[in-house]
């Protein structure tokens, strides 16, 4: 994942506010937040006077610093508006472009994953695919990297609930063999599905993260079986991995 861009070489009294205004919402020691911004520690001293001043920033009664009322209110205000489509489309397609691919980004929906934004390849044919498509999530990519976000025990009660029904000859149907397949999603960091919710399809997708780390969304590549091998789709997986960075950074993830 990108770390936040870095400071400009010359910064004017804006940019040192911003600066140390990052800073301590990443450390909270004086010292860590001084070194962190690469700023005077009088400037520092002083610019978190004014950050507390005006509540950006608190202090507790260790000394350290944290993030004040504003600063919780402003991102409570940001993220409250934020739209995954809106912010992933820009991506979506720039990645469409690049890997010749139909782009998709998924929601999980108690037992299913739905389809909340939809970009497709400059190839000559369309997978059928509309936005609020519903999805299972143990044959499907997006639905795998969605389920092996969960605990154990949140696999087991959708095993207990759905059934794990064949799509597919190739969809995996038993407890072991899709507990097998989401400690593999957990280890590399991509989902595949090939062929098993729809003959002649394979996908490969990542996860998205929000602000918290927390994995709402997935994103997936799809393509025909005819056009491309299971081995040429995973070896797209990096530009999809970036893309998906990208999107988790526009929703306030941090790595």
């Amino acid at each position: 994942m990108a770390q936040p861009s870095k400071s400009p070489k010359n910064p004017g009294a804006a940019d040192k506010t911003l600066i140390v205004l990052r800073a301590t919402l990443e450390h909270s020691r004086f010292t860590d937040i001084v070194e962190a911004s690469g700023l005077a520690k009088s400037s520092v001293h002083r610019l978190l006077q004014s950050l507390v001043d005006y509540e950006f920033v608190t202090v507790n009664e260790e000394g350290n610093y944290l993030a004040g009322p504003a600063a919780m209110a402003l991102a409570s205000h940001a993220f409250k508006n934020i739209d995954i489509s809106e912010r992933a489309q820009p991506f979506m397609r720039e990645l469409a472009r690049k890997v010749k691919c139909q782009v998709h980004v998924g929601a999980r929906t108690r037992n299913e994953a739905v389809y909340v934004a939809i970009e497709e390849s400059e190839m000559p044919y369309r997978i059928p695919s509309d936005i609020g498509d519903r999805l299972p999530l143990h044959c499907t990519s997006i639905g795998k990297c969605l389920l092996a976000a969960q605990s154990d025990d949140t696999v087991r009660k959708y095993i207990a609930d759905v059934g794990l029904p064949r799509k597919t000859p190739r969809t995996i149907s038993t407890a072991n063999a899709l507990f097998a397949e989401l400690y593999q999603v957990r280890d590399c960091g991509y989902a595949v599905d090939d062929e098993e919710n729809v003959p002649g399809i394979r996908c490969v997708a990542v996860p998205i993260r929000n602000h918290m780390g927390r994995v709402d969304h997935a994103m997936s590549i799809t393509t025909l079986a005819l056009e491309k091998t299971m081995d040429e789709v995973i070896e797209l997986v990096p530009f999809v991995v970036e893309t998906a960075g990208k999107i988790s950074r526009s929703l306030g993830y941090w790595d």
